[in-house]
């Protein structure tokens, strides 16, 4: 192992970003990569199929379906589905969403820690064959 630990995902060390803490118990391990893996097929099944119709999110609609429509433009389309079934699709999209997005951030944030742990293991592995 690269600092002696048990698992990579171990995260009990000082310096574990509280993100990382956080994502790595078993709940929302789970919770996050169920959903992630939601709005990947749900947004999959909207570009192939258009079984996706984005429901009307209230204020919210003028901003985010702008940026929807630009991102998949069959959720601009009427869908293939009918209407409830579609709506329906549409709200776990748009719930899935916000964990897709801190799904990935998170992985920035691993990649990054991650880099720096394996960045110090070889300073301290050149600093031992220097002597």
């Amino acid at each position: 192992m690269l600092e002696r630990g048990s698992s990579h995902k171990d995260m009990s060390g000082d310096g574990t970003p509280w993100v990382l803490k956080l994502y790595y118990s078993q709940l929302i391990l789970f919770t996050v990569c169920s959903l992630n893996e939601l709005f990947l097929l749900l947004a999959y099944a909207a570009a192939q199929a258009g079984w996706v119709a984005l429901p009307d999110l209230g204020p919210a609609d003028a901003i985010v379906r702008p940026l929807a429509v630009a991102a998949l433009p069959p959720l601009g389309r009427p869908p293939a589905l009918a209407a409830a079934p579609a709506a329906a699709l549409g709200w776990c999209l748009v719930v899935s969403a916000p964990v897709f997005a801190f799904k990935q951030v998170t992985s920035a944030v691993q990649l990054v820690w991650a880099m720096g742990r394996v960045a110090r293991a070889d300073e301290r592995t050149r600093a031992g064959k220097d002597e």
